[in-house]
């Protein structure tokens, strides 16, 4: 892990880190305040403590780097906690026309206007419908 302040930095470190070693990027984890981000990568640990060096030495360049840590080996339990949104690398990758975009939950392809509809339940709908504006409200 690599954390350090601001998302250039936090690219870079993550670019260096991968053209350094042969790691894994696992994800870019927006922290909390301050502008904080965390590179998180993975791979072989001597693999993993060379790209942590020259990633953070590369961010250094860029913004403040807090910390940089190599954990070697970590348990089953800690990882789940390290990474919780794993992305599943057995199932391809949804192809999408350039007219869809996939819906917030990340499932149904949508049409590119409803996109930006904010989602609303069925309940919501019949309680509180639409309404169509005339040409009156729109004068005003």
């Amino acid at each position: 892990m690599i954390e350090v302040t601001g998302l250039a930095a936090a690219v870079e470190a993550l670019d260096t880190a991968l053209k350094t070693a042969d790691v894994t990027a696992l994800e870019i984890e927006n922290s909390r305040g301050s502008g904080r981000q965390t590179v998180k990568i993975t791979g072989s640990v001597s693999a993993v403590r060379v790209a942590v060096e020259a990633g953070a030495a590369a961010a250094g360049r860029i913004g403040k780097v807090y910390a940089a840590r190599v954990i070697a080996r970590p348990s089953g339990e800690l990882e789940r906690y390290l990474c919780p949104r794993l992305p599943d690398l057995d199932r391809p990758p949804v192809p999408l026309d350039s007219e869809q975009t996939l819906s917030a939950a990340g499932r149904a392809p949508v049409s590119a206007p409803e996109a930006g509809r904010k989602a609303e339940s069925p309940k919501m709908e019949k309680r509180h419908p639409r309404k169509k504006r005339t040409q009156k409200q729109d004068r005003n």
